[in-house]
């Protein structure tokens, strides 16, 4: 599947600002979207976009903060990276344990928010693809028939296939066959693979029960 443009989107107040950005982009190769507020940019902004957000603090509207926290609320893989006129310790660690990639003051020169936007332009090329691979993954675990579930869930336990052939009641031969059809159904190639899908499936499992389990405290 062929990999969208990265666009860098800025969030300024400053139209100067925002052409700064987007000249830098331009030079870059990379796509540029410019906003003026927070909620505009919230509206618009097509999540399957990659790229990454370069954003004042201090925006009309919502902050940067609360800009940078609806997408993580929303599990947006988009890195963000301020850029701000205000130095201020307390928002710039806020920032940082939200999540954001760099921290940077307008006053720097180009070269430090070029890095930080190829960096943040990685990271989110980087996420994306893990994203994809969990969703392929995925795809194929709902794909597994009952009996070949049970052989995942014993090698993710660590038994063996003798183990696996008295506790299912089947031959030795069975046991080796259905491993055989996990490569092929799984797409993995050894042993250890298979083991990191049971893995997966389990913590997917114990996700679904946990999501269908009532509050504590409220009536079953």
């Amino acid at each position: 599947m062929m990999q969208a443009q990265a666009t860098v989107f800025a969030i300024d107040g400053d139209p100067a600002v925002c052409q700064a950005v987007r000249h830098l982009a331009d030079a870059m190769g990379l796509r540029c979207r410019t906003y003026s507020s927070g909620q505009a940019f919230l509206e618009t902004y097509d999540r399957a976009e990659p790229g990454c957000l370069v954003l004042e603090i201090r925006i009309a509207d919502l902050n940067g903060l609360d800009v940078q926290h609806r997408l993580a609320a929303e599990g947006s893989p988009l890195p963000v990276v301020f850029l701000t006129g205000h130095r201020d310790v307390s928002m710039a660690v806020r920032a940082m344990r939200a999540g954001a990639l760099n921290f940077l003051e307008k006053r720097l020169c180009a070269d430090e928010l070029q890095a930080a936007i190829e960096e943040a332009v990685a990271l989110d090329k980087d996420r994306r693809r893990a994203c994809e691979q969990s969703r392929q993954l995925h795809e194929r675990l709902q794909r597994l028939t009952r009996k070949q579930r049970q052989v995942l869930k014993m090698i993710g336990e660590g038994k063996s296939n003798r183990a696996m052939a008295a506790a299912l009641g089947i031959t030795l031969r069975a046991v080796e066959l259905r491993r055989m059809a996990l490569l092929r159904r799984l797409n993995a190639s050894t042993t250890i693979e298979l083991v990191y899908h049971a893995l997966v499936a389990a913590k997917r499992s114990l996700a679904s029960q946990r999501a269908l389990s009532p509050p504590r405290g409220t009536p079953g």
